[in-house]
């Protein structure tokens, strides 16, 4: 499984195209301090920068395994920018994801 932060917005995306063809579960999820929700959701992670975004990649990712619509064995987290950030601090600390990319 692939777990992307919510860039770019929903749309046909070739890239979560090829994964899925691949065999990989992708979900975009739009944690805590993405666009799109106002101004208090995107100030929430001020000063929390990777740590309140990888908690809620991780709750992404445990709740696509608890329901059996992922792997425990193979949860990977995929972004850029701030996103890639989120990926590279969550295999700093959270301990739950198998790999990263950023």
């Amino acid at each position: 499984m692939v777990v992307l932060p919510p860039w770019p917005p929903p749309v046909l995306s070739p890239q979560i195209q090829f994964l899925c063809h691949q065999g990989f579960a992708v979900a975009e999820v739009n944690y805590r301090g993405s666009s799109g929700f106002g101004r208090d959701f995107r100030l929430s992670l001020a000063g929390q920068w990777g740590i309140l975004d990888v908690e809620d990649m991780e709750l992404a990712a445990r709740h696509l395994v608890n329901s059996e619509k992922a792997s425990r064995r193979s949860v990977v987290m995929q972004g850029r920018s701030s996103g890639g950030y989120t990926a590279l601090m969550a295999l700093v600390l959270s301990g739950y994801f198998t790999a990263g990319v950023s």
